[in-house]
Parts: structure tokens; C-alpha cells; sequence
């Protein structure tokens, strides 16, 4: 069976955007995901979100460290229909995927097989064209025998993606997905991603009177470069929890060009794909996330009191835009008057038996020029770090990491930049070192 690529990936960012309650549950172990990771998933992570090979292997060790309560979201398991062979089939016409057979105990409604999700979609694109290289998913979905523990509740989404041609003979790649999220993680839907973390990115956000939330954005595949392959994207954000998202790619499928070309639907056009009511029986026969109330094994900083306090650390008359929170965590843009400076801080207890690995240059893979490491008089341990960034281009991320010997720890960093893969705005990061190392030392992160 051929293979399909958008549900068939291993990227970390889908694997964020999978497993929400196996992210929330390490996180008091490892630092937290920062929103990086998340709007890499909300961007360009949707064509792999739902695989079977991948996640069941990722939902076996997923199991050992992440149980929550006894059930925790998974992504899709199995049931996946492969159209290959139906290439250009016209617009308005069933493909004849081979859809799942078996049924949820229990539905809340009618399930819709996958067959039906594709109908449904491509009658929604433009007539007068034709698609290719259909893939869908129904709702009809149970997990493989014994890849899970029994009784565990699948929240899997319906999708449907196909190459469609206009008349014109322009190729665009367009996806759906429709499903339900956690309660406890639906602020990042329907949101602009923040700029130090899609720095190339167009996007509006707007909130209907009913409460949903829509977002539409012109990027690209890698958000953290500004050519490639065009995407344009909606995402919708309902009061029920209801989560919708649409992508085209300029060009045919998702990686199928490197060129920059607008994909053939507009971003009008895919909103009302989006918001068309012919969902409902879509929406109402994926399953909903149950969220599922955990006790930490360690204290969770407020993400709004961190960046409360890291903002009165710094130099006077410094303007912060685009502030990112969330537990454990805090992120903005700052600008002195001298240019932009991404900085970003991670406050975590717990982390004590992992410190070794934290506070070693050699397993950060850093060499004695870019990294040097202190034991203060209290037994607390100091990282200062200099190096380039991850993201590509030529910006810096200066970084001051404290551990102390009860496992809390405070990691602050700035970069010379609105973001690391972002044009470089300054000669250096807003935060010398010796500033980041008085932020991180400040005994003030204990008391949050």
C-alpha cells in the first residue's frame, strides 16, 4: 500500500500536538514543550498527525511514562483508507476508499466512514476541476487488539486531503482535519502562531460573536524560512471544543515542490470549507476529549507570574511584544530601542535527576568556548552558554542555566533576534551574560 505522507511522519511537533496528556505528565520530569514545538505542529504538522505505524509504536512508550488516569488522547491507531489508485478523479464524485468496518461502542452519533469525509470534502472545492491522491479517515475507528490498554478512549479526528487541479491546471495540495481537543489545551487553536516562533508567517485572528475563534494564516512549510513551498492555513476554534483545520499547498501535496507558489485557494475559500455546515455529522460522530484531572508530582510555576517577574528584570523603558505563557514557562520579544531580542525562561521544579545531564557541556554537545559550568557555594550549578541558534540563519542565543542541589532550576536565554529563525535585528542579544546569570540566580523564582 502506498505511503501516505501526511499521516506517516515522525516529527516531534506532531508527536507535541498527539499527546497532550503525555507531554503535560513528563513535563514535570523535562522541560516543558515550548510553544516552538506547538505552533511547529499547528503549522506544519497536521499531514502526520494521524498515522498508524508511527503512533502505535509512540503509544506503547508512551504508556509507561504518560498514563493518565488510565486514559490519555492518542492519534489515530488504524482505519486509515488509502485512495492512491484513484488519481484525478473528478470533482463531486466518490474516490471509493476502503473505509474502517468497525464501529466505537457506544457512539454519539451515526459514524461517518471515510468514504463520506471525502465525499463531503471534495464536493466543497471549486467545481470544474479534479482531484488526485486521495487519503481519509472516518470516525469508525477502534485501536489495534492489545497496542492499548483496554478501556482506553481514542479521541481520533476525521481528515481528508486530496491534489486538486483547477481548471487552469494550477496543483494544490488541500487537507482537512476535524476533531475535538483537549479542554485544558485549546488556547493555541485558532491563535496566530507568535512571531518568534513563525517569524515569516501572515496571519489574522478574529472572534466570531458566537465565541469561535479563526485563524488564517499565508506561510510556508518550514515556518522558520520564508521560501519553499507556500501554505495557507485556517484554523477554527469552536466553544464546544470543536477544533477544524484546512491547509493548501502551492504547487501539489505538502513537500511535493520547493517552489514558492500561492496555492490555488484562496484563504475566503478555504474558511468556508472550514466552516460549511455539511460538517455537522462529522462533528458529531468524532469522539470528545475527556479532560482527566492529574495531581503534579511537582509544583508548576504560573507561566503568567514568570513572565510578570522576568519582565521587572529588565532595563528600563524596554518595549515586550508577542508574550507566549504557559506552566513553567515564559517567552516575549523585547526591544530596548536598539532592536528586537527573543528571550525566553523555563522555571521547573523536579528536575534534580536529570540535573547531570543538564548541567554537562559535553552532552550539550558544546565545546569549552561556548559553554562553561560553575558549582556556586550553595551546590547549585551554573551553565553560561554561547552558541548559534538551532533554527538556521545567523542569529545567537546567549543562555544562563541554574540547577540547585534540590532539582529546582531557572533557564533563561535571549538571542540577537525576534526569534532564532528570524533576520538577525541587533549586534547581540538584549541580556549580556553576566545579566541573564543575575536573572537566573535571582532568588525571587522560589518564592513563585
Amino acid at each position: 500500500m502506498p505511503r501516505d505522507e501526511r499521516h506517516d511522519s515522525t516529527d516531534e511537533s506532531a508527536f507535541a500536538r498527539e499527546l497532550p496528556g503525555a507531554l503535560r505528565s513528563t513535563a514535570d520530569r523535562f522541560p516543558g514543550p515550548s510553544p516552538d514545538l506547538t505552533h511547529r505542529g499547528h503549522t506544519r504538522g497536521r499531514r502526520m498527525r494521524r498515522t498508524r505505524n508511527r503512533v502505535v509504536g509512540v503509544a506503547a512508550g508512551a504508556l509507561t511514562a504518560a498514563v493518565i488516569g488510565g486514559s490519555f488522547a492518542v492519534a489515530r491507531l488504524g482505519g486509515d483508507s488509502d485512495t492512491s489508485h484513484a488519481a484525478n478523479t473528478p470533482v463531486g464524485t466518490s474516490a471509493s476508499p476502503a473505509a474502517a468496518t468497525t464501529a466505537p461502542a457506544a457512539p454519539k452519533a451515526p459514524d461517518v466512514s471515510a468514504d463520506e469525509v471525502l465525499r463531503i470534502f471534495t464536493a466543497l472545492l471549486p467545481a470544474g476541476g479534479s482531484v488526485a491522491e486521495p487519503h481519509s479517515g472516518g470516525t469508525d475507528v477502534q485501536p489495534p487488539s492489545g497496542k492499548v490498554p483496554p478501556g482506553t478512549k481514542l479521541t481520533v479526528p476525521a481528515f481528508a486531503g486530496v491534489v486538486y487541479t483547477d481548471a487552469k491546471g494550477t496543483r494544490t495540495g488541500v487537507n482537512i482535519e476535524i476533531g475535538f481537543v483537549d479542554p485544558q489545551n485549546r488556547t493555541n487553536y485558532g491563535t496566530c502562531a507568535p512571531k518568534q516562533y513563525s517569524p515569516y508567517s501572515d496571519c489574522t485572528a478574529t472572534t466570531l460573536s458566537d465565541g469561535t475563534k479563526i485563524a488564517r494564516t499565508k506561510g510556508y512549510t518550514y515556518p522558520n524560512a520564508n521560501t519553499g513551498q507556500k501554505e495557507w492555513t485556517v484554523s477554527i476554534m469552536r466553544p464546544d471544543d470543536t477544533q477544524i483545520s484546512v491547509d493548501a499547498y502551492g504547487g501539489g501535496g505538502e513537500k511535493a515542490t520547493t517552489k514558492s507558489v500561492d496555492p490555488g485557494l484562496t484563504l475566503d475559500q478555504l474558511t468556508a470549507i472550514a466552516q460549511s455546515p455539511t460538517w455537522q455529522p462529522v462533528i458529531d460522530a468524532v469522539p470528545r476529549v475527556t479532560a482527566t484531572p492529574r495531581t503534579p508530582s511537582h509544583k508548576q510555576v504560573d507561566g503568567v507570574k514568570i513572565l510578570e517577574l522576568l519582565k521587572s528584570m529588565l532595563p528600563p523603558n524596554t518595549r515586550i511584544t508577542s508574550p507566549v505563557s504557559q506552566p513553567g514557562f515564559g517567552s516575549f520579544i523585547a526591544d530596548d530601542g536598539r532592536g528586537e531580542s527573543d528571550v525566553e525562561i523555563n522555571v521547573q521544579n523536579g528536575m534534580g535527576n536529570v540535573a547531570g545531564d543538564l548541567t554537562s557541556c559535553a552532552t550539550r554537545g558544546l565545546d569549552a568556548k561556548a559553554c562553561t559550568v560553575t558549582t556556586l557555594p550553595d551546590g547549585s550549578t551554573l551553565v553560561l552558554i554561547k552558541q548559534l541558534n538551532e533554527k538556521g540563519g545567523k542569529a545567537v542565543v546567549w543562555t544562563a542555566d541554574m540547577v540547585t542541589t534540590a532539582g529546582f532550576r531557572v533557564v533563561v536565554s535571549a538571542v540577537n533576534a525576534p526569534g532564532q529563525a528570524a533576520p538577525v535585528s541587533r549586534p547581540e542579544p538584549l541580556l549580556s551574560l553576566d545579566q541573564l546569570k543575575t536573572i537566573a540566580l535571582d532568588p525571587r523564582w522560589a518564592t513563585l
